[in-house]
């Protein structure tokens, strides 16, 4: 198990160094979001988009483009603020790299978070998408895949914000 974590820690310090191995992302990774040197901006909510219904806010630790995509590591957190859920709802997505997800978003794990009383933060789910049983699981047509499907020219990310061109 040791061996196992020293490999995994590996590939993050070596992706953080700008390589292209794949990066694992872990709840250490999502601390402090709100306080990226990327900062935070705020875009106008997409009206008929379920957790884009509300406000909504996002933070990027972003590490670098390039060709069109957005470079192994990439964290993206989105805080998509709803009348019935004034204290918001959290979701992220995180270059993963590799063949991850390579019948989605090629490369993009999804997750939604939640923080926690001392404002730090847990991940409730991840993966290729939301679990059964999770807001969007099981739905085909409401699946992290299929709407960011639609931003494949962006590398999946449907932030105007963010567009690579």
């Amino acid at each position: 198990m040791l061996g196992f974590a020293l490999v995994l820690g590996a590939a993050n310090v070596a992706c953080s160094r700008g390589r292209a191995e794949p990066f694992v992302a872990f709840e250490r990774d999502f601390q402090g979001f709100r306080e990226w040197p990327g900062g935070a901006f705020e875009e106008l909510p997409a009206r008929g988009q379920t957790h884009y219904a509300g406000d909504q806010r996002y933070f990027i630790r972003d590490a670098g483009r390039s060709g069109g995509e957005f470079g192994v590591g990439t964290v993206i957190v989105k805080q998509a603020r709803l009348p019935a859920r004034p204290e918001g709802q959290l979701f992220a997505m995180v270059k993963r790299g590799g063949a991850y997800n390579a019948k989605g978003a090629r490369g993009w794990e999804w997750f939604e978070l939640v923080e926690r009383a001392d404002r730090s933060v847990a991940i409730k789910w991840r993966g290729v998408g939301a679990p059964t049983g999770e807001e969007y699981g099981g739905d085909p047509h409401g699946t992290c895949n299929n709407c960011h499907g639609t931003a494949k020219a962006n590398d999946f990310v449907k932030s105007p914000a963010l567009a690579l061109r």
